[in-house]
């Protein structure tokens, strides 16, 4: 089983998409507020 290297934290309504970028760099998540963020996560 792998471990958890970073938490997140964002919208408490429920994320219900996830996308990595091409260089996986960035990761954008859909939520149920109908909001969107991009989050920095590769270095």
């Amino acid at each position: 089983m792998g471990k958890e290297l970073r938490t997140l934290t964002g919208p408490s309504s429920g994320v219900y998409s996830v996308v990595y970028s091409p260089d996986g760099r960035y990761l954008a998540s859909g939520s149920g507020d109908k909001t969107i963020k991009i989050w920095r996560v590769g270095q």
